[in-house]
C-alpha cells in the first residue's frame, strides 16, 4: 500500500465517519463520487469498512493512523477470547479510523468489571508514548457521573497500546430519544447532563473538541455519559502537544466542528459550546443545522459562512415546532454563533440557560421586553393566578365551581393538615375501639409505622401528590430511626410517585437523595453511588441539593474503595460550601469529617486530628450540642484518638457524643447503645481495658438490651455477638469465640456490603476456624477476603489511590496450606509481592515465609529473611519469635529459648491462662530450651502447654504441632535415659558377679 501523509490520514477520520454513517447499499456510489484528491483512498476505505463489521454505535475512536503493509493489519487482527495486557476480549463494539473499541474484563481478578477496550491501530511512531501520556493526564483530572471514566492505560507484551474505559452499555443519545419517542423536555433534561459534564471538565482546563451523538451514550434508565476524552487538548497546552497535532493531523468531526476548529484557529471552551448547539439542534429537530446532500466540502463553505435557520423551522412535525418556536429558538441562536465571543461565554451558562426554560424562568438569550417578563411571571405562577381568578369569580357571579377552584389553590396546605394528622393517627391505639389493639400497642413504634404506611395507597388512592409527600414522611421518620431497610422502601415509592407525577426536579432530587442515603446505610454502596448520581443530574443548579447528593455520592465511592474520586467529589463539596453566595454551615462541617476520614486512611493523622476538631466547632455552631450531625463526627473522632492510643481525649468524644443521643431519646437509645459496645469492644481491644472486663460489659449490654427493650434486631444482635467473639479469641476462648463469629459473620455480611468490613469480618472467621481445626473453612474465608483484598487493590490503575495491602490475608491463606502441608503452595503464594506493597506488609509476608521456613527445615533462610525485621503488631506473628526459633536450630539456642520466653510471657499478659496461641509459643520456648541444654525448663514448659490445650480440646494442629513435636523429643530423651539406665544397672550387676 502507499505511504500515506498526515492529511491523508485525516482525511481518512472523516470520510471513515460518512461512510459509517451511510446505508450499506449507498457506500459504493459514495466511494466512486469521491474527488479526485481523495480518489485514492478508495481502496483503504473498502479496508477499513470490512475490519469495522460495520458496529451499531460506540465509534467513539476514529483517530490516528493506519497501518501501511497489509501483511502488519492481518497479524494484529483481533479475535475475540484474545488477551491484552491484564485484559480479555469479549466482543468488538466500536471501530473507526483510529481503531476499535472491545469489551474486556480484566483476567487478573483485581476487579470484574467489562470495560470498553480502546485498541489503537499501530503505528503511532515517536508520538505514541506522549499520546498515551496526556490519555492518563487528562483522565485524572476527569471524575464525573455523566463522564466514562479511563481506568487504565498501558502497552501489551507485543507492543499494542490499549486505553480501558468504563464500559457504558447504552445507545446513542439520538438514537435512544427516537426509540422511546422522547418528549422536548425529556430531551433537554437528557442534554443537561451532558452540557453539565462538559462544564465540569471545563473548570479542570479539559475541553472535549470532538462532541456528537456517537460520543454520548444513554443507558436504559435514561443517564448520558459522554464518551472519549481521548482527544481532548488541555487548554494550558505545551509546545509538545502543538508537535502531536503535526505528527497525526487535526482531530474533528466536521459535521459538529466550530468554525474556529475548521479554520485551524485556537480551540477554547467555546469550541465545546458550539458543538453543544449542534448536539441539541440534531435531537430537537431531527436534522442537523446545516444539512444538505452537498459534499463534506459543501458543509464545511456553509458552516463558516452562514448562521443555521431556527430549529423550528427545520421539523416536520407542526407541535414540536410550536415548543421549539420562541425560546429554545433563541438559545440554540445563540450557541451556534459563527463568531465565539457572541455564543455563551461558557457550556454552564448554555445549561443554565436551558435549565430557566425548563423552570418557566427568564433566559438570556432572548430580549428582556416587559410583555415578555410578564409572560414569564403568569406561567410561572399560574396557580396563583388561577386561584385569584377563580375568588373574583366568586365575588363576581357566586358561582360554586369558583369555590371548588378556590379550594385547589389551598391544596398545599390540606395536604400538609393530612399528612399531619396521618401520623398522629399512626401512633395513636385505643385499646378500647378494637381489643385487637391491646396487642398492637405493644410493638415497637417502627412497627406502627410500617402498619399505618402499608395503607397509604389504598386509603390516598389516585391521590399521587398526597401519597408522595406521606412516602416521604415516612421514609424520613424511618430513616431518623436508624431503620435503612424501611426507609430505602418508602423513599423508592415516594420516587415513583414523583416521577408519575412529572414533579419537579428539585422534588425527585431529595426523594432521590433520602433513597440513596438509606441505600447507603444498608451497605449497598454501588446503588447508593448510582442514586446519589441520578439526584446530582436532578439538582442542577440548586447548590444545597446538589451538596447533599454529593455527600451521600462521596460516602458511596469511599466504601467502595475510590479514594481517588472521593477525593474529588470532597474537594467539590468543598468549594461549594465556602462559596460566600450560600454558605452551607452544616454541609461544610460534615465535608470536614469526610475529609478527616480520608486523611486517617492515609495515615495523615495529626492533619486528621486538626481537620475533626474544625468539623466539631462548625457542626455545633450550626446545628447546636445535640445535632446528628455532630454526634457521628464526634464518634468518628473517637475512633481515630483510640486508634492513636489518646484514650483521655477519646473518651471525651464519647461520652459527649453518648449523653446526646440519650437526651434525644427514642431511636436514639437503641444506636447509643451500640455505639456504647462497639467502644467498649476498641478500648478493650487497643489495651485500654482488659479484654475480660471488655468481654463481661458488652455480655451485660445484650442482656440487658435484650430484657429491658424487647428483641433485638437481628443485625444489632449479630453485631454485638461478632464484637463479643472478636474479644473472646482475643482472650484465648476459642471455642466460644468461633461459636459467635460463624453465627454472626454470615447475617453481618448480607446486610453490610461494605468491602473493608466485609473482609474485615472473613479474616476473622478464617483465623479462629483455622485455630479451632476447621481447615477447609479457613482456607475458604481466607481466600475471600483475599479476593476482596486484591479486588480493591486491582482499583489502583483505576478509580482510587494504592492503599489496599493483602499482606493478612495472604499470610491467613499460607496458614491454611501449611496446616495442610503444602509448603512449597504458602511460600509461592508469600513470594508473589505486589511491587507497591508498604514496607509494614513486606514485614509480616516475610515473617510468615520465615515461619514457613522453619517448616521447611531451612533455619538460616528463616534467619536472613526476619534478622532486620520490627514488630508487625501481633504478639503470635512477630519476627523476633521467630528469629529466635531459627537461632535455636543453628547453634545459639541459649540465645534464643530465652528471647522467645520472654516473648511468650508477653504476649500471655492480659489474656486466658488457657490461650492456645500462648501454648504453642511456649511449646517453641521449650524446643528451643531443649536444644540448649535446659530439659528441666523444656519439661515444665510443655507441662504448661500441654495444662492449656487440654481446655481447648478443638485447637487446629498448627496450635498443637510444636507441643507434640516438644512431646516427643522429650519422650526420646526419657527412653535414652531409660536404657542408658538400664544399661549402667546391668553394667554394675556383672561386675559384683565377676568379683564373686
Amino acid at each position: 500500500m502507499v505511504q500515506l501523509s498526515a492529511s491523508d490520514l485525516s482525511a481518512l477520520n472523516v470520510l471513515l465517519d460518512e461512510a459509517l454513517d451511510l446505508p450499506a447499499d449507498e457506500v459504493e456510489a459514495w466511494l466512486a463520487s469521491l474527488p479526485a484528491g481523495q480518489r485514492h483512498l478508495t481502496d483503504r476505505l473498502r479496508s477499513m469498512l470490512i475490519d469495522c463489521g460495520r458496529p451499531g454505535h460506540s465509534r467513539f475512536m476514529r483517530r490516528g493512523p493506519m497501518l501501511d503493509d497489509a501483511n502488519e493489519r492481518d497479524k494484529t487482527a483481533l479475535r475475540a477470547g484474545e488477551p491484552i495486557g491484564p485484559y480479555r476480549l469479549i466482543r468488538q463494539i466500536g471501530c473507526g479510523g483510529m481503531g476499535t473499541v472491545w469489551l474486556a474484563n480484566r483476567v487478573d481478578g483485581s476487579f470484574e468489571r467489562h470495560v470498553a477496550l480502546k485498541l489503537p491501530r499501530l503505528t503511532w511512531g515517536e508520538g505514541l508514548a506522549e499520546r498515551m501520556a496526556r490519555e492518563r493526564r487528562i483522565a485524572a483530572l476527569l471524575e464525573h457521573p455523566h463522564i466514562a471514566r479511563l481506568y487504565d492505560a498501558g502497552i501489551d507484551a507485543v507492543g499494542r497500546p490499549y486505553l480501558a474505559f468504563e464500559y457504558v452499555d447504552g445507545e446513542q443519545i439520538d438514537a435512544w430519544c427516537k426509540a422511546r419517542s422522547a418528549t422536548v423536555r425529556e430531551r433537554l433534561r437528557l442534554f443537561l447532563q451532558i452540557a453539565r459534564a462538559v462544564a465540569y471538565a471545563h473548570t479542570r482546563l479539559v475541553v472535549h473538541r470532538d462532541i456528537k451523538p456517537s460520543n454520548v451514550l444513554v443507558t436504559a434508565d435514561g443517564q448520558a455519559s459522554l464518551l472519549d476524552f481521548g482527544i481532548a487538548k488541555l487548554l494550558d497546552h505545551s509546545a509538545q502537544d502543538d508537535e502531536l497535532t503535526v505528527q497525526l493531523g487535526r482531530v474533528l468531526t466536521p459535521q459538529y466542528a466550530s468554525p474556529e476548529q475548521l479554520r485551524g484557529e485556537p480551540i477554547t471552551v467555546s469550541t465545546d459550546v458550539y458543538s453543544l448547539g449542534v448536539l441539541l439542534y440534531l435531537l430537537l429537530s431531527g436534522v442537523h443545522p446545516y444539512a444538505c446532500d452537498g459534499s463534506a466540502a459543501a458543509l464545511n463553505l456553509r458552516t463558516l459562512e452562514n448562521e443555521p435557520p431556527l430549529a423550528s423551522q427545520r421539523t416536520n412535525d407542526k407541535t414540536r415546532a410550536q415548543l421549539l418556536r420562541g425560546e429554545i429558538d433563541a438559545i440554540l441562536a445563540k450557541a451556534l454563533r459563527r463568531a465565539p465571543n457572541e455564543r455563551y461565554p461558557t457550556a454552564d451558562a448554555f445549561a443554565s440557560d436551558v435549565q430557566r426554560h425548563l423552570c418557566g424562568e427568564v433566559v438570556s438569550a432572548r430580549p428582556h421586553s416587559v410583555p415578555y417578563r410578564v409572560a414569564k411571571l403568569l406561567s410561572r405562577h399560574r396557580v396563583a393566578f388561577s386561584a385569584l381568578g377563580a375568588v373574583l369569580l366568586a365575588v363576581s357571579v357566586g358561582s360554586g365551581v369558583a369555590v371548588v377552584q378556590a379550594r385547589r389553590a389551598t391544596e398545599a396546605a390540606d395536604r400538609a393538615q393530612v399528612v399531619k394528622q396521618f401520623v398522629i393517627n399512626v401512633f395513636r391505639v385505643n385499646a378500647h375501639d378494637d381489643p385487637a389493639k391491646a396487642e398492637v400497642r405493644q410493638l415497637p413504634a417502627e412497627e406502627l409505622l410500617d402498619r399505618g404506611a402499608r395503607l397509604i395507597e389504598s386509603r390516598f388512592a389516585g391521590q399521587f401528590a398526597l401519597q408522595a409527600e406521606l412516602y416521604g414522611v415516612v421514609a424520613t421518620t424511618f430513616d431518623n430511626m436508624g431503620s435503612a431497610a424501611r426507609a430505602s422502601v418508602y423513599a423508592a415509592k415516594q420516587v415513583d410517585a414523583l416521577d408519575a407525577l412529572h414533579a419537579s426536579d428539585a422534588d425527585r432530587a431529595r426523594a432521590v437523595t433520602l433513597l440513596s442515603r438509606s441505600l447507603k446505610a444498608q451497605g449497598q454502596f454501588a446503588a447508593a453511588e448510582a442514586q446519589a448520581k441520578r439526584a446530582l443530574g436532578l439538582a442542577g443548579t440548586d447548590v444545597l441539593l446538589a451538596t447533599q447528593a454529593r455527600m451521600v455520592l462521596m460516602e458511596a465511592v469511599l466504601a467502595q474503595g475510590y479514594d481517588e474520586e472521593a477525593m474529588l467529589i470532597i474537594a467539590r463539596i468543598e468549594g461549594t460550601v465556602d462559596s460566600k453566595e450560600q454558605p452551607l454551615a452544616t454541609e461544610k462541617a460534615r465535608a470536614q469529617m469526610l475529609r478527616a476520614n480520608l486523611m486517617t486512611v492515609h495515615r495523615r493523622f495529626n492533619q486528621a486530628v486538626e481537620t475533626y476538631q474544625r468539623a466539631i466547632r462548625n457542626a455545633e455552631s450550626a446545628g447546636g450540642p445535640m445535632s446528628q450531625e455532630l454526634i457521628e463526627i464526634r464518634l468518628h473522632f473517637f475512633k481515630l484518638l483510640v486508634s492513636r492510643s489518646m484514650f483521655p481525649q477519646a473518651k471525651v468524644q464519647l461520652q459527649a457524643a453518648l449523653s446526646a443521643m440519650r437526651a434525644l431519646g427514642g431511636a436514639n437509645d437503641l444506636a447509643a447503645a451500640m455505639a456504647e459496645a462497639e467502644a467498649t469492644k476498641l478500648l478493650a481491644a487497643s489495651g485500654e481495658s482488659s479484654l475480660a472486663d471488655g468481654i463481661a460489659t458488652l455480655s451485660a449490654m445484650r442482656t440487658k438490651q435484650t430484657t429491658h427493650h424487647g428483641t433485638l434486631p437481628d443485625v444489632a444482635r449479630a453485631r454485638l455477638d461478632y464484637w463479643i467473639g472478636s474479644l473472646l479469641y482475643d482472650w484465648g476462648d476459642i471455642d466460644k469465640a468461633y461459636e459467635l463469629i460463624n453465627a454472626s459473620v454470615p447475617l453481618l455480611q448480607q446486610n453490610d456490603q461494605n468491602l473493608f468490613e466485609r473482609r474485615a469480618r472473613l479474616a476473622l472467621l478464617g483465623a479462629v476456624a483455622l485455630d479451632t481445626g476447621r481447615i477447609d473453612q479457613a482456607g475458604h474465608a481466607w481466600r475471600e477476603a483475599l479476593d476482596i483484598g486484591q479486588s480493591l487493590d486491582g482499583k489502583k490503575t483505576g478509580r482510587c489511590l494504592a492503599r489496599f495491602v493483602t499482606a493478612r490475608e495472604r499470610a491467613g491463606v499460607a496458614g491454611t496450606l501449611r496446616a495442610q502441608g503444602n509448603l512449597s503452595e504458602a511460600e509461592a503464594l508469600l513470594r508473589s509481592v505486589p511491587a507497591r506493597s508498604g514496607v509494614d506488609d513486606v514485614d509480616t509476608l516475610n515473617t510468615m515465609l520465615g515461619i514457613v521456613k522453619l517448616d521447611q527445615d531451612e533455619a538460616p533462610a528463616a534467619l536472613s529473611l526476619v534478622a532486620t525485621l520490627d514488630p508487625t503488631g501481633s504478639p503470635f506473628l512477630d519476627p523476633r519469635a521467630v528469629r529466635a526459633q531459627a537461632m535455636c536450630r543453628i547453634d545459639r539456642a541459649n540465645d534464643g529459648w530465652k528471647q522467645l520466653e520472654a516473648l511468650t510471657a508477653t504476649a500471655a499478659e492480659g489474656r486466658s491462662p488457657n490461650h492456645p496461641a500462648v501454648a504453642r509459643m511456649r511449646a517453641e520456648a521449650g524446643l528451643c530450651a531443649l536444644a540448649a541444654g535446659q530439659r528441666a525448663r523444656a519439661e515444665a514448659l510443655a507441662q504448661q502447654a500441654r495444662a492449656a490445650l487440654q481446655h481447648q480440646p478443638s485447637a487446629g494442629v498448627l496450635l498443637k504441632r510444636p507441643l507434640q513435636e516438644l512431646d516427643r523429643r522429650l519422650g526420646q530423651m526419657a527412653t535414652a535415659a531409660q536404657v542408658s539406665d538400664s544399661g549402667r544397672s546391668a553394667g554394675r550387676h556383672a561386675a559384683l558377679l565377676a568379683r564373686q
